[in-house]
């Protein structure tokens, strides 16, 4: 355990083996392994991974509000990890889903919480819960919204398959098989890395004035050409991620 705690700890390193990091957890009492790994997986959903979605997205604020013409397709973003989910009968009009970052209202409530199982309670007593509204919590905007409309729309959140890790349940993990539950916590982590990754990239370019991002978007090897498709309610149609060659 203590492995895995010195790892998560580090600075990044993608040389990191996290095949072998998990399964040093396995190596432990047999009776608290499978507990182990599930309290690994959703203390990186509930509480790693958001929190460098919201250092991503404030680097994406300040970015946006610094060139308010640079492209939206930025492969440093934190959505652009996966594949953008895209409306179904709108492949050749490159309609994806996004949900508009909207400022919190004047009177906030206390979020609801996903309701657990007594079991779960007693034997996961400080798991944090599962907060269904994590995704519009994350990408709120500032109160009063962003300055112009070209910043609101390079700060819609796109749909893709991190927002199911987001909002993993539970009851849900619990009935997974011990390969399912190793596999997701690999990926992500990896996911967890590589947005660490992106987040260091993004603070060093905040640091020069952004000059990495300066000239056209086809000659930057920042701004991907073109984005993975995953149609939503249909079609196995996909075009991968191509940037230009340095």
């Amino acid at each position: 355990m203590q492995n895995l705690i010195d790892t998560l700890l580090k600075p990044v390193d993608t040389k990191t083996n996290w095949c072998v990091v998990v399964h040093s957890i396995r190596d432990g009492p047999p009776e608290h392994r499978r507990d182990m790994i599930e309290e690994l997986l959703f203390l990186l959903t509930r509480t790693l991974l958001p929190e460098q979605i919201v250092e991503n997205r404030g680097l994406m604020a300040r970015l946006y509000n610094a060139k308010k013409q640079l492209a939206m397709r930025l492969a440093l973003r934190y959505d652009m990890l996966r594949e953008w989910k895209m409306e179904a009968g709108t492949y050749h009009r490159d309609q994806a889903v996004t949900v508009a970052s909207e400022p919190p209202a004047e009177r906030v409530k206390s979020p609801a919480l996903a309701a657990v199982s007594e079991d779960v309670r007693r034997r996961f007593p400080f798991r944090r819960p599962l907060l269904p509204n994590i995704i519009p919590t994350l990408i709120a905007a500032p109160p009063g919204g962003f300055t112009t409309h070209g910043v609101r729309e390079r700060m819609k959140h796109h749909v893709t398959d991190l927002d199911a890790y987001l909002l993993l349940g539970d009851e849900e993990v619990a009935g997974w098989s011990g390969l399912k539950l190793s596999t997701t916590v690999i990926q992500v982590l990896l996911h967890w890395q590589w947005l660490r990754q992106n987040n260091a990239v993004l603070d060093e370019m905040e640091v020069h004035g952004w000059e990495d991002l300066e000239g056209k978007a086809d000659e930057s090897e920042w701004i991907a050409e073109d984005v993975k498709r995953n149609i939503v309610g249909g079609g196995k149609r996909e075009r991968a991620v191509v940037r230009e060659e340095e």
